[in-house]
Formats: structure tokens, C-alpha cells, sequence
């Protein structure tokens, strides 16, 4: 392989890497926002919790994830 095709083969690679990494970070946001969800529909959706259930969804999921 040429210098150039290992160039194009290496950006590929780095294009892939940042799809998977972003496809990563939008589950986990999905994630976090459906635990937030159900959280607020525990407390029956009281208004002016948003933040705290998102902090505490954003901690419950954190803590499960492998990473």
C-alpha cells in the first residue's frame, strides 16, 4: 500500500472511530433522558426538578456503562 492509500485508509479509520464515539455519546444521552422521564413521572412530573433528575438519570446510567 502506498503512502497515500495509508493515508486515506488512516482517515477512514478516524471517520469511523468518531461515528462510533458519537452514536456512543447520543445513546447514552438517550439513555439519560428516558431515566429522567421516568424519574419525573415517579414524582408525578412536580415542575422545577428537571435538573436534578437528569443529574441523578445522568449518575444511574454513568454507573451502569462499562467505560
Amino acid at each position: 500500500m502506498d503512502d497515500k492509500a495509508a493515508q486515506i485508509n488512516t482517515q477512514d479509520e478516524n471517520v469511523s472511530d468518531e461515528n462510533k464515539a458519537q452514536d456512543l455519546a447520543a445513546s447514552i444521552q438517550d439513555l439519560i433522558a428516558k431515566e429522567a422521564y421516568y424519574l419525573a413521572e415517579k414524582r408525578g412530573f412536580s415542575p422545577d426538578y428537571e435538573l436534578q433528575d437528569w443529574l441523578e438519570a445522568e449518575s444511574l446510567v454513568l454507573a451502569q456503562s462499562p467505560l
